[in-house]
C-alpha cells in the first residue's frame, strides 16, 4: 500500500491536450487529492505550449509543471499505457 503523508508530493503524469476517460480519471483523482489537502501536480507528456490542460479539465484547477522533485515521500502516478509490461519472450 502507498502511504501519503502531509509532506508528500504526488505527481500525476498525463498526456497533454487529451480528453478521454483515462485523462479525465487522472484529473478527477488529482482534484480529490487536492481537496484532501495533498500537494498534487499534473506533469503533462508532449507539452508543446504554455497551457497543456484540455479545456474539459480547466475547472479542476490542478497545478501543472515539468519540474519533479523526487524524495522518499514522493508518489508518481502514470497511465498504464505508458508502462511497458515485462516480456516473457
Amino acid at each position: 500500500m502507498i502511504e501519503i503523508h502531509p509532506e508528500s508530493n504526488v505527481y500525476i503524469f498525463c498526456p497533454a491536450h487529451f480528453a478521454t476517460g483515462g485523462p479525465e480519471a487522472l484529473h478527477q483523482m488529482a482534484f480529490a487529492l487536492k481537496q484532501l489537502g495533498i500537494h498534487v501536480s499534473m506533469i503533462y507528456f508532449n507539452q508543446e505550449d504554455e497551457n497543456p490542460v484540455h479545456p474539459n479539465y480547466a475547472g479542476f484547477n490542478i497545478p501543472f509543471g515539468q519540474e519533479v522533485v523526487p524524495s522518499a515521500s514522493s508518489v508518481f502516478i502514470l497511465p498504464e499505457t505508458y508502462l511497458k509490461p515485462n516480456s516473457t519472450d
